[in-house]
């Protein structure tokens, strides 16, 4: 009787050994498949808004890229400006600080921004794109307004469109800078 008991458990242990094992397999599987889909996602983004290769602030810009362009493989060189400004959504009901991108023409050939809802920014427009993490969160669509503050005075500017913008995927100016959450930032 021990015999057959002993049998017993040895099959029931080696069935769960084979089944962990399936288990495990199926895991890797669908692990391998789901970096295979993230990998074509970012490849697919990358191409659709000609996501920049190298991006260097600050020093002379326009010197930097004047040499840039005569360098054999660079494909496109823009320059922009950018600012971090404070913020007003919502009637003043929030503050944020806010990462302001100009852009050098309507179709940029270095990071592009994609309309998902509203008008494309025309050039010389004085409003503005909201990217769509920040759009969805604090609840603005095109034809509301923001307030930002500059070097001056506050200026009340309506939102155009919302959309998607290479620039987002930096989530922190820098390693030392604390990742917030949705509702914070």
């Amino acid at each position: 009787m021990e015999r057959a008991s002993a049998r017993v458990r040895r099959r029931v242990a080696a069935g769960l050994a084979a089944a962990l094992l399936a288990g495990g397999v199926a895991a890797f599987v669908t692990l391998e498949g789901g970096v295979d889909s993230v990998d074509e996602s970012v490849e697919r983004f990358y191409r659709r808004t000609s996501f920049a290769d190298l991006v260097v602030t600050g020093g002379n810009a326009a010197a930097f890229a004047e040499r840039a362009r005569r360098v054999d493989g660079v494909a496109a060189v823009e320059t922009r400006s950018t600012g971090s400004l404070a913020v007003w959504v919502g009637d003043g009901r929030a503050k944020l600080e806010g990462r302001l991108l100009g852009l050098p023409s309507a179709r940029p050939s270095v990071d592009r921004v994609g309309v998902r809802s509203g008008r494309p920014l025309a050039e010389g427009d004085v409003s503005v794109l909201v990217e769509r993490h920040t759009a969805d969160a604090y609840d603005l669509a095109p034809g509301d307004r923001i307030e930002l503050l500059g070097v001056g005075d506050v200026v009340e500017l309506g939102v155009a469109a919302t959309g998607v913008s290479p620039e987002y995927l930096v989530p922190a100016a820098s390693q030392q800078q604390i990742l917030t959450t949705r509702g914070s930032f």
